[in-house]
């Protein structure tokens, strides 16, 4: 092993673990984006609803050239019903790993058609989940914890990950805050300290605790510097501290807090809950040790559980690995580009 790729393994490699929570994690994201989105079923996808699909391709000519949303075949609740079903279906085979790889394929094809079926709708969610489905499909997300894993009767080779795909997954989450920071950067309010406050007094978005918290001027200030000082630092932080785990894993907590404050304090959807989904990957290996040993008696109960569902039917043993390779390879390939 060279000394190159023990630096990258040790800078970018994910553990198996991590990677099994951030599936269970996009599966939940994936249910909770579909069931909100079913409350309005009618009047935001189908043609009796607000925009029907004959106006949608008038404003957004490219749509019909192009041909990207599956949702576009049907204006009828139920043919809009049987879409959304199957994208439920593809967010359940995600929580519990079955036929991972196809499954978060599924997810990101219906979740991109969604989101392109009514664009009036969404934010910077949907945009973080879509990413952070596609760059699942270029990770081993059921080797771990999975369904698929009991169905190959064995363990994998490898207690961590390092691929193309994996790199993606981590800048993302990298770009994400970096993107932030420097828009907040850019703007007065949050160097002077004042935007939180000013923020937390929107009554659109803010709620209770928000705004009891934007009473406190005080602290407000403070937060704003410190949300600023974390989003512009966190993106080469979270990198810089990986020979430092117990430094990284404290990073990741107090990156997730920030995210639970912004979803406590103001009504922006899942966004901040999808951010902490996606820091799951940063999480050492140490942490998910321990997290093993304390769910050592419920994982045992998973296993009895499942014993019917997923019986071993092709050993993960050297040969299945060589097997696969090629297509490895190819994937890898068309992530890099």
């Amino acid at each position: 092993m060279s000394a190159a790729y023990r630096a990258a393994t040790a800078l970018a490699a994910i553990d198996l673990r991590a990677l099994a929570a951030l599936r269970v994690g996009l599966g939940l994201l994936v249910l909770g984006d579909v069931g909100l989105r079913a409350l309005s079923l009618r009047a935001h996808y189908t043609d009796a609803g607000v925009l029907p699909r004959a106006e949608l391709l008038q404003q957004f000519a490219w749509l019909h050239e192009w041909g990207l949303s599956l949702h576009l075949l049907g204006g009828s609740t139920l043919a809009q019903a049987v879409l959304f079903a199957l994208h439920a279906a593809a967010g359940l085979a995600l929580v519990v790993g079955f036929r991972t790889t196809a499954a978060v394929g599924l997810a990101w094809l219906l979740t991109t058609s969604v989101q392109l079926r009514n664009l009036y709708i969404g934010g910077g969610f949907d945009a973080l989940l879509r990413m952070l489905l596609l760059w699942g499909m270029f990770v081993p997300l059921g080797a771990r914890a999975s369904l698929d894993a009991r169905r190959r009767g064995g363990p994998p080779a490898t207690a961590a990950h390092l691929s193309v795909g994996g790199v993606a997954l981590l800048l993302q989450v990298a770009v994400v805050y970096l993107a932030a920071g420097l828009a907040k950067g850019e703007t007065a309010l949050w160097r002077d300290g004042d935007a939180l406050a000013l923020v937390l007094h929107d009554e659109f978005f803010t709620t209770a605790f928000g705004a009891w918290l934007g009473a406190q001027e005080s602290l407000c200030r403070l937060l704003t510097w410190a949300v600023l000082a974390a989003e512009l630092a966190a993106p080469f932080l979270l990198f810089a501290l990986a020979p430092l785990p117990r430094l990284r894993l404290a990073l990741v907590a107090g990156l997730a807090a920030m995210n639970a404050g912004f979803g406590l304090a103001l009504s922006v959807g899942g966004f901040p809950w999808a951010m902490t989904v996606a820091l799951l990957p940063f999480v050492p290996a140490f942490a998910w040790d321990r997290a093993e040993a304390a769910t050592a008696t419920l994982r045992q109960r998973w296993t009895t559980a499942t014993a019917g569902l997923a019986a071993p039917v092709v050993p993960y043993a050297a040969a299945a690995r060589a097997a696969r390779a090629p297509a490895v390879w190819v994937a890898q390939g068309v992530c890099a580009l």
